[in-house]
């Protein structure tokens, strides 16, 4: 499986944020996205994820059956319902996967992320970084094979950076693909996993001047 996208552009508004990119992930291969405040970074990870669209190019997922089922997105909205405890937002992703897994299966999800004590509590009472970590157990959970993260690791204490270094480093591992829109390094333990795309070096020429 690849993910092969071809002479991106967009634009917001009558503003282009960059144009004709380009570039290839592999299974097995995490792509940091960096670019100054505004570049286009989450604007990427829409298009990618099929959420928002392109001004032109094309985006492909190799070797997918299905393109829509490949794709695990994480936006800077969470989307947890904020009346729903850890557990009940796990079982909530799962049924949109048309997932049934065991009461075991999602406890040890939430174990594995820090969040077993909590499990219970709605999600309007966690903080930001422990609802993070809701969306890192229903990423252990569904399993999709391509990811598209934008600031994984925003409100995440140095704690919560590791475990989702660990996670990353188990999904490129399995021969996952990641793309991370991110201003920080990305601390996966496989730095020959690791490739970084400067989306600055698409902007348009009268905006790099």
């Amino acid at each position: 499986m690849r993910l092969v996208v071809s002479g991106l552009s967009a634009s917001r508004g009558s503003r282009v944020l960059f144009a004709d990119c380009s570039f290839t992930v592999a299974q097995g291969e995490v792509l940091s996205v960096r670019g100054a405040n505004g570049s286009g970074k989450s604007t990427l990870l829409r298009i990618l994820a099929g959420l928002s669209s392109a001004d032109s190019g094309q985006v492909v997922i190799e070797g997918a059956s299905d393109t829509v089922g490949a794709l695990h997105y994480w936006g800077h909205a969470s989307g947890l319902k904020d009346e729903l405890s850890a557990m009940e937002n796990i079982e909530a992703a799962l049924q949109l996967e048309g997932q049934a897994l065991s009461v075991e299966a999602k406890v040890a999800s939430l174990a594995k992320v820090g969040l077993l004590a909590q499990r219970r509590i709605p999600a309007r009472f966690l903080s930001q970084g422990q609802r993070r970590r809701i969306l890192m157990a229903q990423s252990v959970l569904t399993q999709r094979p391509v990811w598209l993260l934008d600031e994984p690791t925003a409100a995440l204490d140095t704690e919560g950076a590791a475990l989702f270094a660990s996670l990353l480093d188990e999904h490129a591992e399995r021969g996952g693909i990641a793309v991370v829109a991110t201003h920080l390094s990305i601390p996966v333990c496989a730095a020959n996993c690791l490739k970084e795309l400067a989306l600055d070096h698409f902007a348009p020429r009268e905006l790099v001047a």
